[in-house]
């Protein structure tokens, strides 16, 4: 579903915009200059302080709202919208904050952008029905337990030239089986890979030199799957 514009309330660092189907934004001016914002809440409702929404697919492609566009997702955003199934980020977000999308449990799909250069810690923890997610080669930096606990998570393709892959970033991710790593990695932090129950192969890049204690603690991986 596509966000359609029908108001917009101003706030003392930005505004709300409702749009139609009973959907809310708050947005936060980052750069006025720039007619850049910053997604900071979701909501049925500027007085609701966790994001509900009516929509199951956020086409943030999409957005209009004047000459505004999104430069960044804040933390907790669109924190536990249980209902959330789909999420396609536009071109022009080159950030998204820790716990942004965490608790989404109903989330399978998410396009990234290839502006994207950053997430932080916990965006995608806990989005348990998340199948499989392609990091573009723009993102540079990822944060711990990224995506913790997502138990339906299958296969991930990081194309990005990171050098970590933090601690906590697949705990707990039962049905991952599939990992593509980028040639820059160096190191591996503790319990990243920890309880990655159906990883059996992981093909690591020449370059990594350093791997944390318990890196693949309860994963089925023999010498030979490495």
């Amino acid at each position: 579903m596509q966000l359609i514009e029908k108001q917009c309330i101003p706030t003392s660092d930005g505004f709300w915009v409702l749009y139609e189907g009973g959907d809310y934004l708050q947005l936060k001016v980052i750069d006025k200059k720039e007619h850049v914002c910053a997604v900071v809440r979701a909501s049925i409702s500027p007085q609701k302080r966790l994001g509900v929404l009516v929509r199951k697919e956020l086409q943030l492609q999409s957005f209009k709202c004047g000459h505004w566009t999104i430069g960044r997702i804040e933390e907790y955003a669109f924190c536990f919208c249980h209902g959330l199934t789909s999420v396609i980020l536009p071109d022009t977000v080159t950030s998204i904050g820790a716990s942004a999308f965490v608790g989404c449990s109903a989330l399978a799909s998410v396009s990234l952008p290839k502006s994207l250069t950053r997430i932080d810690s916990g965006a995608f923890s806990g989005c348990t029905s998340l199948k499989s997610v392609t990091i573009p080669p723009s993102v540079t930096t990822i944060g711990m337990a990224l995506f913790e606990h997502c138990k339906k998570l299958k296969s991930v393709d990081i194309q990005g030239p990171m050098t970590i892959i933090p601690k906590f970033t697949f705990f707990n991710c039962k049905h991952l089986s599939f990992v593509h790593l980028p040639e820059s990695l160096k190191e591996i932090e503790e319990l990243a890979f920890a309880g990655c129950l159906k990883l059996k192969v992981l093909n690591l890049p020449a370059s990594v030199t350093t791997i944390g204690a318990d890196a693949f603690y309860n994963c089925p991986i023999s010498s030979d799957g490495i």
